[in-house]
């Protein structure tokens, strides 16, 4: 289905809005239920997250003594394309680098079963507002503005109104992660 959903994009070319990538995926698959992201629905995980989940994690198959540090595997999200989850093991997340990959690495993320309080119910968004765009990013989508079409231009409007974040920010609030 993603397959079809991307040849369905990539016959476009030119793509303003992700209203526009919603409806080619609709088009492309009727199956797709797809829900667009509200800021909002980006909640704070930072307060919970190291109660429950392990912050370095070696895969399953490359912990402990025995395997030389050469072929220990660490979980690393950017790499990472697919993954699997199942009920039956939680915490357990199976990983591919990408759809098709048949190597596969298992990785216990949470923390050692005990007790744990419950997952906070109340969700605190991570923004009070808009999500941060880093400012370099900014500065390129302003270079672009003037090939944006005249039907696009309230958009962007509002695009250009977010607030900015400088890339030595986000380096400082990721290093005390």
């Amino acid at each position: 289905m993603f397959g079809t959903a991307k040849r369905h994009i990539r016959k476009n070319d030119r793509i303003y809005t992700p209203t526009e990538y919603e409806n080619l995926i609709a088009e492309a698959n009727e199956n797709f239920e797809i829900r667009q992201a509200k800021t909002e629905d980006i909640i704070d995980i930072k307060k919970w997250w190291p109660t429950y989940y392990k912050k370095l994690v070696l895969s399953v198959d490359s912990y402990g003594r025995g395997v030389p540090k050469d072929k220990k595997v660490t979980f690393a999200i950017s790499k990472v394309s697919r993954f699997t989850l199942s009920k039956t093991t939680p915490g357990l997340v199976t990983t591919r680098e990408s759809i098709d990959c048949l190597v596969s690495h298992d990785f216990q993320l949470l923390q050692r079963m005990g007790t744990r309080p419950p997952l906070p119910s109340n969700n605190t968004p991570a923004y009070a507002g808009k999500v941060p765009i880093n400012e370099k990013k900014m500065a390129d989508l302003k270079k672009l503005e003037k090939y944006i079409p005249a039907e696009y231009q309230t958009f962007y409007a509002e695009v250009f109104s977010w607030p900015t974040t400088s890339v030595n920010n986000e380096y400082h609030e990721n290093q005390d992660d």
